[in-house]
Formats: structure tokens, sequence, C-alpha cells
């Protein structure tokens, strides 16, 4: 397994229109060039996020760099994002529990 990452940056407004989709190679140079505002270049481009506050961009530096890290030490996959929704192992349990839910709606049925 490769470890692979991107960036996507959406604007703040209702709409979320994305405004940066770029994938973070091995490589690739990372300059906090100042507190608010990051830059970031692969062989053929150059992008940059300027942030709303430092947390934020401190926020992003360290996934920045950890991702750089984990690219530069090899390929052992770790999860860096966040996960939106239940892992897989709840997705199983909650499967096992409507299972059991199910067999025992179904022995109450047939003691009937």
């Amino acid at each position: 397994a490769t470890n692979a990452f991107r960036v996507v940056g959406r604007k703040v407004q209702p709409d979320q229109q994305v405004v940066i989709n770029c994938a973070i190679t091995k490589g690739l140079k990372y300059n906090q060039a100042t507190p608010n505002f990051h830059q970031w270049r692969d062989a053929r481009v150059v992008w940059g996020l300027n942030f709303g506050s430092k947390d934020d961009a401190t926020q992003f530096a360290n996934g920045m760099l950890q991702a750089l890290e984990m690219l530069d030490s090899g390929p052992a996959p770790v999860p860096v994002a966040v996960q939106n929704g239940p892992t897989l192992e709840e997705l199983e349990q909650q499967k096992r529990q409507q299972q059991q839910q199910l067999e025992k709606e179904t022995d109450q049925k047939s003691t009937r």
C-alpha cells in the first residue's frame, strides 16, 4: 500500500467551490511564507493558501508536514485525515447488532 495525500481547498461561501485540488507528492517543497500564508511547489506548479487565522494555518502546516514526513519515510500506511462517519469496525458492529435484533425478533415469532 502507498500513502496518498491531497490538499482540497474550498471557499467558505455556501457554494463551497473548490479552489485548490492538488496531490501532495514526495519531494514537494513546503514554505510557511508568513504565519497566515503558506505555499508549496512541485515540479510544475506553485500553490498557496492564505488562512483567516494563525490557528488554521498552524493546523494545516502540521497536517502538511506530517504527510510529507510519511511520504519521505516510506510506504507504511497510517491515516492522517479525520474520519468523517463510522469506521469499518463500527459499521461491522452495527451489522452484528442488526443481525442479532433480527434473530431475536424471529425467535420471538417462532415461540408464539
